[in-house]
């Protein structure tokens, strides 16, 4: 057997233990609360170790390179073993759970949304799965269901592609250090995830944006963003991370057109919804999230009360929304999260060099924005952890050394 190649010689990367470490915190909820009681302890510690790790994550010193590293083929038996290992175990998963609403009615939701869309019909209403659940999705990622519902197949195996697609994109992006790599192919929070998760595919298109913006192609990466744009609101939140590195890295023409594609991309999918219906497309799935949000805040002060279902809900949560339920301050929330934004963006502008350091910022940012959303669940943590794996240096890595001054904006 080959040795390991180059890529997978620095398995202990600061900022791959970080993630590593995040990672771990994800799968710990309801261990936690078998040495930790009661509930309610169990998830503040969990949530303060994990907002801990996201500035040991961006602050860690990295790896400066000097000299670039000469283009080596990765070995094809190392490129299918994690494939093969994570892709039989999540087949494992769909094979013995079925899709039921009480596991997560969202892909009932997008199913019978896709039924509708299909049919002729305006998908952005109300559906019984069998509780009323409005269409909360941007258009591309129910969207990314359709050809399996054309089909009568298993809607989990678009899933199931879409994570396969993501590991092979971090194998070919060949980070230096393979933790948190092998974390996302092996652990169960993530594996798991298969039998009733449906923001795969928003996964998939954020990382290939993610990965041409880290390798210097602006056209690629803006294509991928505008597909990232139309697949989960949250995404708006990396707009000015990736223009800043645009500008940075290409000037400013190319980073206008690039940003002109990404929004071409974004209306192209979005604005015939809108103009349909535009309280059905943005404003409903705004008030259904409120409301949900009042049923989640109740859990942290109601755990002690009705045992373990308060607490099973609560520890589907990470963050510091429901401590400013308790307080009676949740309006603070909304505040706080465009002061992470501002924040991050303003540490975007000094400290960031490449655009590796633009995407750690992104990935830290967008981490810290889900600690003050309404309801701080653990998948939605994922797809900002997953920005993170782009921003470890790759084998083939030529970013600009890391004690250059950080350019300046004019």
């Amino acid at each position: 057997m080959k040795p390991f190649p180059p890529a997978f010689q620095v398995p202990f990367h600061p900022r791959a233990l970080a993630l590593t470490g995040m990672a771990l915190v994800f799968s710990l909820p309801y261990r936690a609360t078998l040495l930790i009681s009661p509930p309610w302890l169990a998830y503040l510690c969990l949530t303060l170790i994990l907002f801990g790790l996201v500035p040991v994550f961006l602050f860690c010193p990295t790896y400066a390179k000097r000299d670039p590293v000469p283009e080596q083929r990765l070995s094809f038996l190392w490129f299918l073993l994690p494939l093969i290992a994570a892709g039989w175990v999540r087949f494992h998963w769909i094979r013995l759970h079925p899709v039921e609403p009480e596991l997560g009615d969202m892909l009932p939701l997008i199913s019978l949304a896709g039924q509708n869309f299909l049919a002729g019909n305006f998908p952005y209403t109300e559906y019984q799965v069998p509780w009323p659940l409005p269409l909360t999705f941007f258009p591309l990622l129910w969207m990314s269901y359709l050809p399996a519902i054309l089909l009568g197949i298993d809607l989990r195996w678009t899933g199931w592609i879409a994570t396969l697609g993501v590991l092979a994109l971090l194998i070919r992006h060949r980070p230096r250090a393979p933790l948190p790599f092998l974390a996302f192919a092996l652990l169960p929070v993530f594996t798991f995830f298969t039998v009733n998760g449906h923001t795969q595919p928003y996964w998939l298109v954020l990382c290939l944006h993610l990965y041409f913006l880290a390798r210097g192609k602006p056209w690629l990466s803006a294509l991928f963003l505008g597909l990232t744009l139309s697949s989960r609101q949250t995404a708006l939140i990396i707009v000015p991370f990736t223009g800043l590195a645009w500008y940075r890295t290409h000037g400013l023409k190319p980073a206008m057109l690039s940003m002109c594609i990404a929004g071409g991309v974004t209306a192209a999918f979005c604005l015939p919804f809108f103009l349909l219906d535009p309280d059905a497309f943005l404003l409903e799935p705004l008030r259904h999230y409120g409301e949900l949000a009042q049923s989640y805040s109740q859990a942290y002060s109601q755990a002690h009360a009705e045992g373990a279902a308060a607490s099973a809900r609560l520890l589907e949560t990470l963050g510091f929304a429901n401590l400013f339920y308790v307080l009676g301050a949740p309006h603070l929330l909304s505040p706080l999260r465009i002061l992470v934004f501002l924040l991050g963006l303003s540490g975007c502008i000094v400290f960031a060099r490449t655009p590796k350091d633009h995407i750690a910022w992104i990935s830290a940012t967008g981490i810290t924005f889900t600690f003050f959303t309404p309801i701080p669940w653990i998948y939605a943590y994922f797809p900002f952890w997953l920005a993170g794996l782009f921003a470890i240096p790759g084998h083939d890595d030529t970013s600009p050394r890391d004690d250059l001054p950080a350019p300046s904006l004019p």
